[in-house]
């Protein structure tokens, strides 16, 4: 191997590693503000011994463990079951390893290609995957709450009654139950446990469950017919989401081809006979043509996507 080919795997190694971590850093800070943002309220802030104690730590290791602490408080630990640096490896394999493949076919262009698309199909799957995961809880979420109602009429007081519920449900809303149930043990207060579930779990029938137990326990009231009132309320909201996306399927089928369709054919004659998408490349009226096409499939499936997509209930 030349000098000049090390360079160049060096070259996409590289672009391969900084592509991932610009990425990371983007949706960690994100996450890092949203769980912030959203345990405000059950968090008291740090006291000035324990922020000075803070800053006196090396700026890197600080940030890690800022980092590390909002993943665990937040939805990803919840839904995903992964750490932290699990994620991270992750991704990172799933960047690399499409960066190499694509400078073993096309050199460094086939891995600036490759690199970021591999990432971005990483990201892509665990996105399906929690929504397929939140899904299964919003679906377990009734006949639990129903469960929790027929317990308290059987006379079994509140934490009593939610326990046998939980035993009822499967994972992940039955652990994520039983998690409430051991931080009210060790000392937390119930609605504080409550309100670090909505935000592990960003479910809207969920937060709109907790917000109404919550007024209820300052209140007061029957708790039984609070809760069948929820689930007839969620229900309904999930009945007419479930109609929602059933009318909306076709179109929201055809925003995904008719925005892959451009790319996908590209990528395949670019790879099937580089030759012939070289006019595309090499020529300046080329090169306008591609901006223009690139610019229009996005502005479009940005379009489409905002026509089709389900409403927020």
């Amino acid at each position: 191997m030349t000098t000049d080919n090390l360079l160049n795997f060096f070259i996409a190694g590289l672009w391969s590693l900084a592509t991932l971590f610009i990425g990371l850093g983007i949706r960690v800070l994100h996450m890092h503000r949203l769980t912030k943002k959203n345990l405000t309220a059950i968090i008291p802030p740090f006291s000035d011994r324990e922020t000075s104690k803070f800053n006196s730590r090396p700026l890197s290791i600080w940030k890690i463990q800022k980092a590390q602490q909002a993943w665990e408080q937040g939805q990803n630990a919840a839904i995903l079951k992964l750490r932290f640096t699990e994620y991270l490896l992750i991704i990172w394999a799933g960047t690399l390893v499409p960066g190499i493949l694509g400078y073993d076919l096309r050199g460094l262009l086939g891995s600036l290609i490759l690199a970021p698309f591999g990432a971005f199909a990483v990201w892509s799957y665990f996105r399906w995957k929690k929504e397929r995961i939140l899904q299964m809880i919003e679906r377990n979420l009734p006949d639990f709450l129903r469960s929790w109602a027929t317990a308290l009429r059987a006379g079994h007081p509140i934490l009593q009654a939610m326990a046998l519920a939980a035993a009822k449900i499967p994972d992940p809303l039955g652990f994520e139950i039983r998690r409430v149930l051991h931080k009210h043990a060790i000392g937390y207060s119930l609605e504080e446990s409550l309100q670090e579930l909505t935000t592990r779990i960003p479910s809207s029938d969920l937060h709109l469950a907790v917000m109404v137990i919550n007024i209820q326990r300052e209140t007061g009231g029957s708790m039984a017919e609070i809760l069948d009132d929820i689930v007839a309320t969620i229900a309904a909201r999930q009945r007419l989401a479930q109609e929602v996306r059933a009318l909306t399927a076709q179109g929201r089928l055809s925003a995904w081809v008719l925005t892959a369709l451009p790319l996908v054919l590209g990528v395949f004659f670019w790879y099937i006979n580089p030759t012939y998408m070289d006019a595309l490349f090499h020529t300046l009226f080329g090169d306008l043509l591609v901006s223009i096409a690139a610019f229009l499939v996005l502005v479009g499936g940005v379009l489409i996507h905002r026509l089709v997509r389900s409403p927020e209930l």
